[in-house]
């Protein structure tokens, strides 16, 4: 493990779950005298946890050490978690009864079920927008019922701060070329929240493709404000976190450089795996990973956790995926021949297709020469944008 410094291995150890944090243990480790509270502030904001770390220096009274400055921005991170994840579930439950309505049952993903299965006892995670999966023969009658609740395909008017709503003919031609699925808008109490409502999880170079009907036979429920939820089963919900880590995947411990992926992802999965290690059926777990052919994203995103936190897997879990293919992928993740301001350019550092379309950045990847052609035709279209009148 390389040596990294006091900040930074303090946040590590300030975003385990709060049951395994330790004043004690990391004042052996830290001299807190010593901590640049500026840098540490920054930092915990750059991976997207500094929301989880606020509750952590209040449960380990941390938060009396800190500059009145660092501990007022902490405090205001906050409470204006709180006031999201109170939004997002509000309007969470308003999409799933509106889509029950026209009998759709969304399978919401992520943020919400992330955050109430794996972070609630511990601290806040904050996300930005919404997920849901559904049928794919369903998305035109999503599109209706999410437009009567003021949910539309289009982006904000920059000038006005309005919602500019694609035409229903890009909106066509988007569904035609999307391999995964639509994008939605909205405003709430000054906030524009984004939804993605998926009919899959794929990843072009891989070989997995995940549908609804994939989830739904093994969907569990989750109450949130009173009404009860589909969501993915515990496996599905582990399975997903990998998903999530593997398409921001760079290599380990560049977490903190300048790139997409975050402290974040690592923690989803540990907590995936703390808060079912006493439920998780294992063997079913790796059943489901050969089913749904998630071997390569479930073993580097599993095997790389472990690498930030510590073992936290089953022996023979581990040894499943400590194999010489898992190894060449995590240590080739960075192409050492591409690099981008004499950085190494990540070979997974291209998210999710039809998010990205930087195809002179794509080209310089060893990707595959039909994935940089479909990023270029993919492209050619998307900046063919239409509005309604």
């Amino acid at each position: 493990m390389c040596k990294l410094e006091k900040e930074k291995l303090l946040l590590l150890e300030l975003c385990r779950p709060i049951k395994y944090q330790s004043f004690e243990k990391i004042n052996k480790m830290i001299n807190f005298k010593k901590i640049d509270w500026d840098k540490f502030l920054e930092i915990s904001k750059q991976q997207k946890i500094a929301s989880y770390i606020s509750i952590s220096l209040e449960s380990l009274n941390l938060i009396s050490l800190l500059p009145s400055n660092v501990k007022d921005e902490f405090e205001k991170i906050k409470t204006d978690g709180e006031l999201r994840i109170s939004i997002f579930d509000d309007i969470l439950c308003q999409v799933v009864t509106s889509l029950r309505e026209i009998n759709i049952d969304p399978i919401p993903m992520k943020g919400p079920i992330f955050y109430h299965l794996l972070y609630e006892n511990n601290g806040l995670r904050l996300y930005y927008d919404l997920d849901f999966m559904i049928k794919k023969c369903d998305h035109k009658k999503v599109k209706m019922k999410m437009n009567e609740i003021g949910i539309f395909q289009g982006e904000i008017n920059k000038e006005t701060g309005e919602i500019l709503q694609y035409s229903e003919e890009y909106i066509e031609e988007y569904l035609l070329h999307s391999k995964h699925a639509a994008e939605y808008i909205m405003k709430k109490e000054n906030m524009i929240i984004f939804f993605d409502i998926h009919h899959s999880l794929f990843w072009p170079t891989e070989s997995y493709k995940i549908d609804y009907e994939d989830l739904i036979d093994y969907s569990q429920k989750i109450n949130i404000n009173d009404i009860d939820i589909t969501r993915q089963s515990d496996i599905d919900v582990l399975l997903h976190t990998c998903i999530h880590s593997y398409w921001h995947s760079t290599k380990l411990y560049q977490v903190f450089e300048d790139n997409d992926l975050h402290l974040k992802q690592y923690q989803d999965i540990y907590l995936a795996i703390d808060a079912f290690k006493d439920t998780l059926d294992w063997k079913m777990f790796l059943e489901r990973v050969d089913k749904l052919k998630m071997f390569i994203p479930a073993g580097v995103s599993l095997l790389q956790t472990e690498e930030v936190f510590g073992k936290i897997l089953p022996d023979d879990v581990r040894n499943h995926f400590n194999t010489d293919e898992i190894k060449n992928l995590i240590n080739a993740i960075y192409d050492p021949v591409s690099k981008k301001d004499d950085k190494p350019v990540a070979y997974w550092d291209i998210p999710l297709l039809f998010r990205i379309f930087d195809t002179d950045r794509a080209s310089k990847l060893k990707l595959d020469k039909n994935i940089v052609e479909e990023l270029n035709a993919s492209s050619s279209w998307f900046k063919k944008k239409t509005y309604k009148v």
